[in-house]
């Protein structure tokens, strides 16, 4: 690379060769995530400990609108509209390290808990650093990787937020007997500032942010050289970045040119996926200890399940990349309400009932993993990120609907077998409309050539 040379920064990483840094950046990306969906789902884990020590019926932790349970998620919502917006004023990487200590915070925080209370405050804390860490992360990793390895990429690495919760459901039964209910908030809190100390050594700041700082492309040439080692130093030439995320594009244009049944039906089909997911993560634990299971026992299910999910959501991506999204979520989505529903019927600590489990994570998480190339597929690129931001933002009503739902059920005694079948409403309710919104589509296609 000589000096005094112009590259455009986006041709040139986007046309590298994977390599070391690459790997390294997304393991670390991986691990914000990990440590992201630990965080996110760990009031569900304690739960059945937190109502036998505070002499609670179950269903008080969620049958509020906003309770414990559902507190995390009103954070994540407030931490990912806050995320971008800091992210571009003061920097990527100062704001995801601020973002991994606050919901570091909140974690240890909620470990000296004594009440709803203070319980309700420390997730809302907990959640605004998790909802804005996992943005950047994968925008981070976007950022750098190949073009024609990001999706595979960006796919792989998405699976570290049900792997934090496997993870935690796997791990969480020896942690609580060991150091009690605090210990896991503990073990979250420790494992996101160590995260947090790989960010500070590793993570590179964002190419757009650097060229509008005096000094920027000094930096911006020295990453390349570490994504493109033989392509010689770039201390003497200047950069440049296409300048396509400027344009700011009205929410209206996703209802203009009939797009505004396919808008909602979207917004339907993620409201179903955020419900069963985390209705799933954090109410498992509850309705299996309701079933007569020892509250330690009751988490092992909830990990496979969702060891199942990572296998399922990398399956499920590749194969929404060979035969298109919508066609695979044709296949999963049907298998995902099938298998809960078999659930169900198999209910009972036996190797066929943690069997079931993992094949129902694969494909009613993996499924989830399909949305987003579903989403942006129906926009043209003018809005396409607009209509993928609001159907994850609108999906979040699902997730809050989760815990309340729930806790319903846990008041009324519906037991283990009445949980599964409320899940399997969700993908139930995504298979509709997907199928809708390809009855949506062929008709706009015939009118279009008609």
């Amino acid at each position: 690379m000589s000096g005094g040379s112009v590259i455009d920064v986006g041709k040139f990483v986007g046309g590298a060769r994977l390599g070391r840094y690459h790997v390294a950046i997304c393991l670390l990306c991986a691990m914000v995530l990990v440590t992201g969906g630990f965080s996110l789902t760990s009031m569900g884990m304690v739960v059945p400990t937190l109502s036998d020590e505070w002499g609670l019926d179950q269903a008080a932790f969620s049958r509020d609108i906003i309770s414990p349970l559902s507190a995390v998620m009103y954070g994540v919502v407030g931490g990912s509209v806050a995320a971008g917006y800091l992210a571009d004023r003061y920097g990527r990487r100062l704001v995801l390290m601020a973002m991994m200590l606050l919901a570091s915070i909140g974690m240890a925080a909620t470990a000296t808990a004594d009440g709803f209370g203070a319980l309700i405050l420390f997730r809302v804390i907990t959640g605004v650093g998790a909802g804005g860490a996992i943005p950047i992360a994968i925008a981070a990793v976007s950022d750098i990787v190949p073009d024609r390895k990001r999706n595979l990429l960006i796919m792989t690495m998405y699976v570290g937020a049900p792997l934090g919760t496997s993870l935690g459901g796997i791990s969480g039964p020896a942690i609580i007997t060991q150091f009690g209910w605090e210990g896991l908030f503990l073990f979250g809190s420790l494992a996101l500032l160590l995260v947090t100390a790989g960010v500070v050594a590793l993570l590179p700041e964002s190419f757009r942010f650097l060229a509008a700082r005096a000094g920027g492309d000094h930096c911006i040439g020295a990453i390349l050289s570490r994504i493109r080692p033989a392509a010689g130093t770039v201390s003497a030439t200047r950069f440049i970045l296409a300048d396509t995320d400027k344009a700011k594009v009205s929410a209206a244009a996703l209802f203009r040119n009939g797009r505004a049944r396919i808008t909602f039906t979207l917004w339907l089909i993620f409201v179903g996926m955020q419900y069963v997911m985390f209705f799933v993560s954090l109410m498992m634990p509850a309705y299996l200890k309701s079933n007569g299971w020892a509250a330690t026992d009751a988490l092992l299910p909830l990990g496979v399940y969702n060891l199942g999910a990572i296998f399922g959501s990398i399956a499920l991506g590749l194969l929404a990349n060979r035969i298109g999204a919508a066609r695979s979520l044709l296949i999963s989505l049907p298998l995902a309400t099938l298998l809960l529903c078999l659930l169900a019927l198999v209910v009972s600590p036996t190797r066929a009932f943690l069997a079931l489990a993992f094949v129902a994570g694969a494909m009613t998480t993996g499924s989830g993993m399909a949305l987003a190339p579903l989403a942006a597929g129906l926009y043209p690129a003018a809005v396409r990120s607009t209509g993928v931001g609001f159907a994850l933002g609108i999906g979040r009503l699902g997730s809050i609907a989760a815990p309340l739902i729930g806790a319903v059920g846990l008041s009324h005694h519906i037991g283990a077998r009445g949980f599964f079948l409320a899940a399997a409403a969700g993908p139930l309710l995504c298979l509709l409309g997907v199928i809708l919104l390809l009855s949506f589509l062929r008709r706009r296609s015939v009118t279009a050539h008609s």
